[in-house]
């Protein structure tokens, strides 16, 4: 797997990153989703997920995978 260098680590590359339209950014944070077993996931609307800038970084930042964006694309 690549690492990426700390310069580069912003939420637009972050596995837990959701594409959003309603976003005034275009991105939400997905961490709490992704942590939530997939069978005690509820419905959420994306207004309910933080608003989050592509350039930006928080504690919960993870390296976005080959495996992290197919499991992405599927939900």
């Amino acid at each position: 797997m690549n690492t990426i260098p700390p310069a580069q680590r912003c939420c637009e590359n972050c596995c837990y990153r959701m594409r959003s339209e309603t976003s005034t950014t275009g991105f939400r944070c997905g961490y709490e989703h992704y942590m939530t077993a997939p069978l005690l996931r509820k419905f959420k609307t994306m207004s309910q997920y933080p608003v989050v800038r592509p350039y930006t970084i928080c504690e919960m930042w993870s390296p976005l995978t080959t495996d992290s964006q197919t499991d992405a694309a599927r939900h």
